[in-house]
């Protein structure tokens, strides 16, 4: 503050500028320590702090101090354009094949259930994966996603359910384990195009960075293998930020549908600060993008993701 004593003032600019190297730079050690990625997923907090504290040194006129917030602002920056290079390229202008998908991890101890299928019913979506679809959830929610899809697929062996307005011709799926994640996939008729896959995933979380790891050198191996064109849904459990995330595209070629949006924490009383994406859609590069928006809070810690991709 402006009357706190110069020794204070500097203290401050300086545990904002200590606090900003450690964000920045532990994540860089992600590729060798799996925990470190859970610094990456804070990316655009930390280049907003960076530029705070810049703005800081300023109004406390403590100039020589903001050489180094500038240096780790820039980047961050410079991390976060990274991330958008994997973002899905936009469909060209007027009338195409679109398909709307709908992503919801509904969440097993979810008491809105009711509220929750009228709302996937109004979104008129082509594909809708749910996860912790659980012994709790389902008789709640699967008569309204019956009502509402044709085709339910459901392999009663993992907490994913893949509900279709088109009939799908191959299915399979997995339970999560500590070296395989939780993995539905359908085949659906593209038409000319062949055969689309759609996959519904629920990897571990980031506290479970070890486990994550493995889950996702599995996922690519898998992704790497298709030869089809593929729409990859579901709780991610990354952010755009995290480095397991951009090795995924930078592998697998897939490109991502959401970016700046957030769809956890769902709480209302959280900040609407577009930062934390864990929930996502992944694609075949060819597929483009739409639109991508967040839906209401539902019941769950979870909110739901819409987004509508351009078939080629």
């Amino acid at each position: 503050e402006p009357g706190a004593p110069p020794d204070i003032r500097n203290y401050i600019v300086r545990l904002v500028t200590t606090i900003g190297a450690a964000m920045t730079f532990a994540g860089f050690f992600a590729p060798w320590i799996p925990q470190a990625d859970i610094a990456n997923h804070f990316r655009p907090l930390t280049l907003s702090g960076c530029i705070g504290g810049l703005l800081l040194t300023f109004a406390l006129r403590r100039h020589w101090l903001a050489i180094n917030l500038v240096a780790l602002a820039t980047i961050n920056a410079g991390l976060i354009l990274i991330a958008c290079i994997f973002a899905a390229a936009p469909a060209a202008t007027g009338p195409g094949r679109d398909l709307k998908i709908l992503n919801f991890n509904v969440y097993g101890a979810n008491d809105k259930l009711a509220e929750v299928g009228k709302w996937i019913a109004a979104q008129n979506a082509d594909i809708a994966v749910l996860e912790e679809m659980t012994s709790r959830s389902k008789p709640g929610l699967m008569p309204a996603l019956q009502a509402a899809f044709p085709y339910i697929y459901d392999c009663n062996c993992n907490d994913i359910v893949i509900a279709s307005k088109r009939p799908w011709t191959a299915s399979n799926g997995q339970t999560r384990t500590t070296s395989l994640p939780s993995w539905s996939w359908i085949d659906i008729d593209n038409g000319s195009a062949g055969k689309l896959r759609i996959i519904g995933l629920r990897p571990y979380y980031p506290y479970r960075s070890s486990e994550q790891a493995v889950h996702y050198s599995w996922i690519e191996t898998q992704l790497t293998e298709l030869k089809q064109p593929t729409i990859v849904v579901g709780d991610f459990n990354l952010t755009p930020w995290s480095w397991k995330l951009q090795r995924l595209s930078h592998r697998t070629g897939l490109v991502r549908h959401g970016t700046w949006a957030r769809s956890w924490p769902a709480q209302d009383n959280w900040p609407n600060i577009p930062a934390f994406l864990i929930d996502n859609v992944l694609t075949s590069p060819e597929i483009k993008a739409v639109s991508f928006e967040t839906g209401p809070g539902l019941g769950s810690d979870h909110l739901p993701i819409i987004a509508t991709i351009r078939l080629p």
